[in-house]
């Protein structure tokens, strides 16, 4: 089967890194930290969890239930505390509320006609003006709490805060892009607002999202990150990740005592923890991630199960220590990428090596499990998923580093060249990487061979599959009015999960060969004909266009 290599990349680094990990004194392999020390000190030295708590019991007093007037009380709240907290251009933004939830989503989340509001309010950049990043929690619950996500919207106030004090003073020089602050209706008004403003999908870089950010105090809770889709490759996964990991070694744990810095009055003591998980169906970043929206977002929560959607108001149990944690986190991913410049990009460059060795070894861990483990019957189709699943890793590791060239800065000539030379360095070295990974899973299916008796075969693309890998489904349903069409459709015949990743698979780069060679190991069910299908009938509905690859160049 004909190998596919990365596709050509815009992208920063290579020779420089090795020196970078020599120069930092770390082990080979091991990032240096992206945030500084500096605004890491900055940020703590300003951030409150008592105060953000303060918030989180003004807000709980609201019932909040989607449309109601007190919903509309506590926004007006929100929009006096941002203005108090600095923020310019604070409004309440206000959109009919969209019908195209199902019956049972409307039952299981009290939703009744009228209007969703959105407070939004920001902090202008210095330097780009074209070019935001934008931070959100949800304002809206069914049931009156503390947790979800009182909590996390009075972070957000609390980062306003923070952010604006640490300029004003000039203890941070004001970022280059903009801090915009979304106080949403979960993923309606978000989703609403990109519908009326299809413009911004392409200003807004990246987005920030707090949710359920106060933990409990009585009992253990841990952050939680959620990863980024399948289908939306991108650096932030990396920025999150190594934040993590930086703040763990060096705040969260001395001993049993995790440092004073990142603890607060009345709070837990406890060390500090971040767990990645993989994407999911719900959840208030979804609607950034989906297809034509596409802006990659760092979601972020403090997993309390004892407290996550239930009808208490426990702001008593709500833990300073963890809000004064998700308050430093949500400030130092928002501040970081609203003032990456050019000269930040060799330690990212670091960082995302570091993240795509982790995800490249768990691919090529999958794929030789699958081929260790295969029976006869058995053993060729599954040589076919292991191909696929390291084809789709690297392909998804070169669509990370084209990610990163939407930060693009205005730097000096020189900073723009020294980029230009570590782009192509670092897309020779995810080259090399595919070709070892498939030798490495050819010597795996040999001894796999010898050991089952089984003559070994060429490995060769179906008839089928050649045909479809010269069809490029295109998306023709554009981002605007009428596009909640595509966002509300269920695939027939697939679980919501699979026609999700279909659906958001088409990016107009991917033949339909390709988008079934990332589907097919983890869905089974969905065979080339019935994906073929599937596309035929988005087509006979005119959202989408099927078109013949373009030659290479």
């Amino acid at each position: 089967m004909p190998r596919r290599t990365p596709r050509p990349l815009i992208l920063l680094l290579g020779v420089a890194l090795t020196a970078c990990d020599a120069a930092s004194g770390r082990p080979l392999g091991e990032a240096p930290p992206l945030i500084p020390a500096t605004l890491t000190d900055a940020i703590l030295s300003k951030a409150s969890g008592e105060r953000a708590l303060k918030d989180v019991e003004r807000l709980s007093k609201f019932s909040r239930r989607t449309g109601s007037g007190s919903l509309h009380s506590a926004a007006l709240h929100v929009a006096e505390r941002a203005r108090s907290a600095g923020l310019k251009n604070v409004q309440i933004l206000s959109f009919p509320e969209s019908t195209g939830s199902s019956e049972a989503e409307q039952v299981s989340h009290a939703i009744r006609p009228g209007r969703i509001e959105m407070v939004t309010g920001e902090i202008p950049g210095a330097g780009r003006d074209d070019q935001d990043v934008v931070l959100t929690a949800h304002l809206d619950r069914r049931l009156q709490g503390a947790s979800d996500d009182a909590s996390g919207a009075a972070v957000l106030l609390e980062v306003a805060r923070v952010a604006h004090q640490l300029i004003s003073e000039r203890q941070l020089l004001p970022p280059s892009r903009g801090l915009r602050f979304w106080w949403v209706t979960g993923f309606q008004s978000a989703r609403a607002y990109f519908l009326q403003h299809p413009e911004e999908t392409r200003r807004i870089l990246a987005n920030i999202n707090v949710d359920q950010a106060g933990g409990d105090k009585r009992g253990r809770s841990d952050f939680v990150a959620i990863l980024q889709p399948r289908w939306l490759g991108s650096f932030i996964d990396d920025l999150i990740r190594n934040l993590a990991e930086r703040t763990t070694a060096d705040l969260g744990e001395v001993g049993e005592h995790p440092s004073p810095r990142i603890l607060e009055s009345g709070g837990s003591r406890g060390p500090f923890l971040l767990r990645l998980r993989e994407s999911s169906l719900p959840g208030d970043q979804a609607v950034f991630s989906a297809a034509g929206i596409e802006i990659p977002s760092i979601s972020v929560r403090v997993v309390s199960p004892s407290l996550v959607r239930t009808g208490l108001n426990p702001t008593a149990q709500q833990d300073p220590t963890q809000l004064k944690r998700s308050v430093y986190l949500a400030s130092a991913c928002g501040l970081y990428l609203a003032g990456f410049r050019p000269a930040d990009a060799p330690r990212l460059f670091a960082a995302v090596r570091a993240g795509s060795h982790a995800r490249l070894a768990a691919a090529e861990y999958e794929a030789l499990v699958r081929i260790a483990q295969a029976g006869v019957s058995e053993l060729e189709q599954e040589r076919r998923m292991a191909y696929f699943i390291l084809e789709q890793a690297y392909e998804r590791e070169s669509r990370i580093l084209a990610s990163l060239a939407r930060f693009r800065g205005s730097g000096s000539e020189r900073e723009a060249r020294e980029s230009l030379q570590f782009r192509a360095q670092l897309t020779w070295n995810l080259y090399g990487g595919q070709e070892a990974a498939i030798a490495l899973l050819e010597a795996g299916y040999q001894r796999r061979c010898k050991e089952l008796g089984h003559g070994p075969v060429d490995l060769q693309p179906e008839a089928e599959e050649e045909r479809l890998n010269l069809v490029v489904p295109s998306r023709t349903l554009q981002v605007g009015p009428g596009f909640e069409r595509w966002l509300d459709y269920r695939v027939p015949s697939l679980s919501a999960e699979a026609g999700l990743e279909v659906l958001n698979f088409i990016d107009g780069t991917r033949s339909v060969a390709e988008i079934y060679h990332a589907l097919a190991p983890r869905y089974p069910e969905l065979s080339l004909g019935k994906l073929e299908t599937i596309l035929r009938e988005l087509e006979a509905r005119h959202w989408i266009q099927l078109g013949l690859k373009a030659p290479p160049a």
